[in-house]
């Protein structure tokens, strides 16, 4: 009897074991792997990307527009906060800020309200604050016009009084705001600790500020003072221990120069790479995206043929791409014709160049774009949620 018993669990194991096994062979197989399809056109005619608008993924959740209304989704694509918000943002320190009707506030990660919805626009908490705007009026931009800016704690208490005109993130434990029309830093306890008087500033990073005055660009330190001149047409955050400067471009945007050379300086304001590029990225990763003069298509003379250099200047994956974007995770978005796909830090093509847009990793997920939808790829080319 026994021998009989022992004979049938050892039968009943096999079958669960197989009957698993089979289970997770055809969920493997049900996941739709970018680089299956031969061509973009033939990818582009199988496929339509779930969500009308999306945001990067960030503290394992992403948000998510279907419809026209927002909600957020886990890394397996499974919705796991009801769309329900006219607007919402990624996570940051456990909270996302979000809009219902005209007014801002903040939820948690299982969608409950974390902070009431008594702002008129609010930012992502950085360092355990975030900054409010009281009484603006949203523009077209998406952004408010008047109103004051102050800073609350994740309580939703206002610990530093709403009097500024414009505000930035903390960063280093320094926040940018303005005063009239000049921006300085305030400390965490709200006490100014760079006067007013810069026409803009960036955030600190790696202990330096890029500010501007008469148009040009320089660096400031946690003091204030002016450690790298203001002679730049435009300067990058600090990374790696290096900043990208463009030298002799003209900003006919609110982002970034037209035209002049692009080059690196180290931290005190000495050329680490000469500007002898036509387009430049931060450093990432121990990586910066650029484009040499003489890499121009000479049939499409504004298209560059962009590339990476390592932190002596040497390239180290060629420029043969329309487009970089900076690593992230170890993978970097390439425009290859007219499409886009990822490549690792070896310069390898480890996803197609199947879709119209693609962003950076962010959780070992990727947000990209076919047609007029947006969707998400795992690292192994697997659409998420698809």
């Amino acid at each position: 009897m026994n021998n009989k018993l022992l004979i049938l669990t050892g039968i009943i194991a096999i079958i669960l074991i197989f009957g698993y096994n089979a289970i997770c062979q055809d969920t493997t197989a049900l996941a739709i792997n970018v680089n299956s399809f031969e061509s973009a056109e033939e990818f582009a005619a199988a496929i339509r990307l779930p969500f009308d608008s999306a945001l990067d993924f960030s503290e394992g959740l992403a948000a998510v527009m279907i419809g026209n209304i927002w909600g957020y989704i886990d890394t397996t694509g499974s919705i796991v906060i009801e769309p329900r918000y006219d607007w919402a943002s990624p996570f940051a320190e456990g909270l996302a800020y979000v809009r219902l009707g005209d007014k801002w506030g903040y939820i948690n990660r299982y969608g409950d309200i974390a902070i009431d919805f008594a702002f008129d626009y609010a930012g992502s908490f950085s360092e355990g604050l975030a900054y409010v705007n009281i009484g603006g009026i949203i523009t077209k931009l998406g952004f408010p016009s008047g109103g004051r800016y102050g800073y609350i704690d994740t309580s939703g208490r206002m610990v530093i009084d709403a009097i500024y005109s414009a505000a930035l993130a903390f960063s280093e434990r320094l926040a940018a705001v303005m005063i009239g029309d000049r921006w300085g830093f305030i400390d965490m306890s709200g006490d100014t600790v760079i006067a007013p008087q810069f026409e803009s500033v960036m955030s600190f990073h790696e202990g330096l500020a890029g500010f501007s005055s008469g148009g040009k660009y320089g660096f400031i330190d946690t003091c204030g003072a002016a450690i790298v001149p203001p002679l730049f047409a435009f300067v990058g955050d600090f990374s790696d221990g290096l900043a990208v400067v463009n030298i002799g471009g003209k900003m006919e945007s609110l982002l970034i120069p037209t035209g002049g050379k692009w080059g690196y300086i180290d931290k005190s304001g000495q050329y680490a790479l000469d500007p002898i590029y036509d387009l430049a990225d931060d450093f990432f990763e121990g990586l910066a995206a650029v484009s040499r003069p003489g890499n121009i298509l000479f049939f499409i003379p504004k298209i560059p043929r962009m590339g990476f250099i390592d932190k002596g200047g040497k390239i180290v994956i060629k420029q043969e791409y329309n487009y970089a974007s900076r690593f992230s995770e170890g993978m970097a978005a390439v425009k290859i014709g007219q499409k886009y796909g990822y490549i690792d830090t070896a310069g390898k093509l480890v996803i197609k160049p199947m879709f119209d847009r693609a962003w950076e990793f962010r959780d070992g997920i990727a947000l990209v774009k076919l047609g007029d939808m947006l969707g998400f790829v795992d690292r192994d080319g697997n659409l998420v949620g698809q």
